[in-house]
Parts: structure tokens; C-alpha cells; sequence
């Protein structure tokens, strides 16, 4: 599956360039994010699966919430008369309702916050919340070709 979310991702990079698109790599770094948060969610939780089981099923409910993010992107993409970079940030909120549910079930349940769940919540917004602004970037637009790879 991550192997085929990058190469996707560069598939259509091509596609916004054959459609002559200004910064056709743009969206690719919402992609690179999604897809290695995704990955690196999953690979902790795996690892920590026999001795940290709290940890293995938080980081595999974020990882799993991550998934809707895509779909998100979808909806947003679709509100007419809104900015494009408003539209970017909004697409994450979508995550966040499963951060809160997860951190109303360890409130209730623990009487506080896991450490999990905190841990995810403090990388994974300040991520999402500069997301907007990288994928603009001329920094990720010229690196992206090489990360990627060229059409």
C-alpha cells in the first residue's frame, strides 16, 4: 500500500503538469505526509504491539484515522468560492473528530490523557497545520521533483 500511495502521487504530478498546472507538485507533499505518517504510525505500533499495547492501539486508531484524509481531500476540493489554502487546512480537520473521540475515551476510561494520544495530537497537528504552507513553498516545489522523482 505505501509504495502505491507514492507512486501515485507521482503519477499525478505528471498529470498536473501534462495539464500545464502552476506548481504541479503541490498537492505531492500532502500525499508524501499523509503516507509516511501513515507508515511510520503503523511501524511503531507493530514494534510496540507485545509490550505497550495502550501505545500499539492508539497509534494504530491514528494511523487508521489518517486514511480519511484522503477522502477528506475529496469534499473540500469541491466548495466553490473558498481559498485553496483554507481548503487544505480544512481537509485535516476531519482527523481531529477521532483525536477528540480518542482523547474522550481515555478520559474516560483513565481518568486522563495516555501519553499516546498526546504524543500523536502534539506532531501531528503543528504537521497539519503547516501543511498549507510547505505544499506552497518554492523550497517543496523544487525539491519535489527529485524526492518524487520527474515525470
Amino acid at each position: 500500500m505505501i509504495p502505491l500511495g507514492y507512486w501515485i502521487a507521482q503519477r499525478a504530478a505528471v498529470h498536473r503538469i501534462a495539464a500545464g498546472r502552476e506548481n504541479p507538485y503541490e498537492f505531492t507533499w500532502y500525499n508524501v505526509v499523509d503516507i509516511t505518517s501513515f507508515a511510520l504510525l503503523m511501524a511503531a505500533s507493530i514494534l510496540l504491539v507485545t509490550r505497550h499495547q495502550e501505545w500499539h492501539r492508539r497509534l494504530t486508531f491514528t494511523a487508521a484515522a489518517y486514511l480519511t484524509l484522503d477522502a477528506a481531500t475529496r469534499w473540500t476540493l469541491k466548495i466553490p468560492g473558498v481559498e485553496p489554502f483554507i481548503l487544505d487546512i480544512a481537509s485535516y480537520a476531519v482527523l481531529y473528530p477521532f483525536l477528540a473521540a480518542l482523547a474522550l475515551f481515555d478520559w474516560r476510561t483513565l481518568g486522563r490523557l495516555h501519553p499516546a494520544t498526546v504524543a500523536c495530537t502534539l506532531v501531528l497537528l503543528p504537521l497539519h497545520l503547516s501543511s498549507a504552507w510547505v505544499a506552497r513553498s518554492d523550497w517543496w516545489n523544487n525539491l519535489a521533483p527529485g524526492l518524487i522523482g520527474p515525470p
